[in-house]
């Protein structure tokens, strides 16, 4: 079965995967504000055979610090670790509410690549396979930042990276892209919490 294998600091912390899987979604957010903790969120969704869906975790939110690297690979294993809360859900749709969006694209960084002195408020540092992607930053207005990892059953080879920062820019709503892209079986991304 597909999996998750996720260390922080180079310390194993789960090899997330399960039966039936529709959805595996890691994923790091945290606030533009410097100091303040960055955390660490995993979940799953399945389909039984019965046509219930459950939602599926392995462990709470986990606090981040500054410095941190938290890796994932993803690869194939019989030996997953178990799950510590499996939910019955009563929304029959969840599993389509998070579909993919139709024409995903790959996009390049940004431009102008900042090295990690040059930012004065919280960023995530993105490197896959050792090589750094992006930096990502919040600009004036943004509250929050973020990278969500989404591997669906529907293109099992690969999962997608969002990233972004997000605000309130003179009370109307944006959003950041600083990388969209896609990652293969058996790479590894890393995001190194600098505050």
């Amino acid at each position: 079965m597909i999996c998750f294998e996720i260390t922080i600091n180079g310390k194993f912390l789960c090899r997330a995967g399960v039966e039936n899987a529709t959805v595996i979604s890691p994923g790091i957010s945290m606030f533009a504000d410097a100091g303040k903790a960055a955390h660490l969120r995993l979940s799953a969704l399945t389909v039984q055979a019965d046509g219930r869906r459950t939602h599926v975790s392995w462990f709470d939110e986990i606090e981040l610090s500054p410095g941190d690297d938290v890796s994932f690979i993803m690869l194939e294993s019989n030996a997953p670790t178990e799950p510590v809360k499996v939910t019955l859900l009563a929304l029959e749709d969840y599993t389509e509410m998070l579909a993919l969006p139709e024409g995903f694209e790959n996009t390049q960084p940004p431009q102008v690549l900042r090295t990690e002195a040059e930012w004065s408020v919280a960023a995530l540092l993105c490197s896959i396979n050792g090589e750094q992607k992006t930096l990502i930053s919040a600009m004036p207005g943004d509250e929050d930042i973020s990278c969500s990892l989404v591997w669906s059953n529907k293109k099992p080879d690969c999962y997608r990276i969002f990233t972004g920062s997000f605000g309130d820019d003179s009370a109307s709503s944006h959003e950041r892209k600083w990388l969209r892209s896609v990652v293969s079986i058996h790479d590894t991304l890393t995001l190194r919490i600098i505050a």
